[in-house]
């Protein structure tokens, strides 16, 4: 419903441009070449404008996605690195653990 109601907007609003350039032109010989040299600028710069928002919305996105992969390449190492640590202590403790003796003391 939404989009019927925006792309009728957007089509009046360039049939109220459209309209304007026709009756607008410099009266040179050819309204009919200049209206529709008018129309053609004007057409032109809106496929610009839409051309370089959905550029930047895709340089957006690609920042989103590389920024997510970053953070998950960081977890990934750190969980690395802290089974790492882990395994060593435990590696130390065990070893430990079988040359231990203990001496008795009396009081």
């Amino acid at each position: 419903m939404h989009k019927k109601l925006l792309l009728g907007a957007i089509l009046s609003i360039a049939l109220i441009f459209v309209c304007n350039f026709c009756f607008a032109t410099e009266n040179n010989g050819h309204p009919i070449q200049d209206a529709a040299n008018s129309v053609k600028n004007v057409v032109g710069g809106a496929e610009n404008a839409i051309e370089n928002g959905a550029k930047d919305i895709s340089n957006t996105a690609k920042g989103a996605t590389n920024s997510m992969e970053n953070a998950g390449n960081h977890l990934g190492n750190d969980a690395k690195n802290t089974m790492n640590h882990v395994t060593e202590n435990h590696i130390n403790t065990t070893s430990n653990a079988n040359s231990y003796t203990a001496t008795r003391t009396s009081r």
